[in-house]
């Protein structure tokens, strides 16, 4: 039988009824300890350990939690929340702009996500070797797709090269079946294209993640002399991809197959994405 949480007072007028919160073996530990530990406090350090468990996640942490003992990652959340400097959310916000030009002056961002921009047209297949979006690609066609909810994340973090992006979108459908025939769509566009992601799979919904693992950029090498470098990251064929999966996703959301989802955090994914896609290639 579950007891209620007790709060136990230094008093030996609470000592039975403390032991009757115990099991068998509880109570014969207790005795058996008394006089060599300050009764009371074992009895707390008991009750607690022979009180039933949960299991509770948290953003950061999985662990066990019983009921009515503060958690530690709960705890450690409350104190990141209270002990948040001042002004952080505001310069996340209000950081750098999210551009609309390939200007990388900063500009005042809203606090809004973007307007929904129409979908630009399929790029020409890229020639081989296949090289690096510039930041025309990124005005033209990296900030509309951003803004039909798909992101910028990242396949590796670094420092130029070293920083290896990937472009993601979150999919959500009315059912299994709805899902398959997408994934099927996707199949069939990934065999035109050459072109293979990432593809994670749930009941009703679908994650994809696209980079160029085969994708090229010029290092300098000397003074005046470059050469081709093998670096993954994000290139035209990934923005053929991505075009081509939304057409698809369109034409389900016309049947009625798709569910509308927009995350609560929509505004700071968009400008976190242009951030580091600008980061990533404004020093090309």
């Amino acid at each position: 039988m579950n007891l209620p949480h007790v709060v136990i007072y230094s008093h030996r007028s609470k000592m039975g009824f403390i032991m009757q919160g115990l099991n068998l073996p509880g109570r014969r530990s207790l005795l058996a300890a008394w006089g060599s530990l300050h009764p009371w406090v074992y009895a707390a350090r008991l009750y607690c350990k022979n009180r039933p468990t949960v299991e509770v996640e948290t953003s950061r942490h999985r662990m066990r939690m019983q009921p009515g003992v503060r958690c530690y990652a709960n705890s450690f959340l409350d104190n990141l929340e209270e002990n948040k400097p001042s002004g952080f959310r505001e310069a996340l916000v209000n950081s750098e702009s999210i551009l609309s030009s390939a200007d990388t002056s900063p500009k005042q961002q809203s606090a809004g996500p973007l307007e929904v921009q129409d979908l630009p047209e399929i790029p020409r297949f890229p020639a081989r070797p296949t090289l690096h979006i510039s930041l025309e690609d990124i005005t033209t066609y990296i900030q509309p797709l951003v803004s039909r909810q798909w992101t910028v994340g990242h396949i590796c973090t670094g420092v130029g090269e070293n920083e290896i992006l990937s472009l993601e979108r979150h999919y959500k459908f009315k059912g299994f079946n709805d899902v398959m025939d997408f994934v099927q769509g996707v199949a069939d566009i990934s065999r035109e294209e050459k072109h293979h992601a990432r593809i994670v799979i749930e009941y009703s919904t679908v994650d994809i993640f696209s980079h160029t693992h085969s994708a090229y950029a010029f290092d300098r090498i000397g003074e005046g002399e470059l050469e081709l470098k093998k670096v993954p990251g994000l290139t035209r064929r990934d923005v053929r991809f991505a075009i081509k999966i939304e057409e698809l996703h369109k034409t389900f959301k016309e049947r009625g197959r798709t569910v509308q989802s927009v995350p609560a955090d929509l505004a700071q994914l968009q400008h976190r994405s242009m951030k580091s896609v600008l980061r990533r290639y404004s020093q090309k």
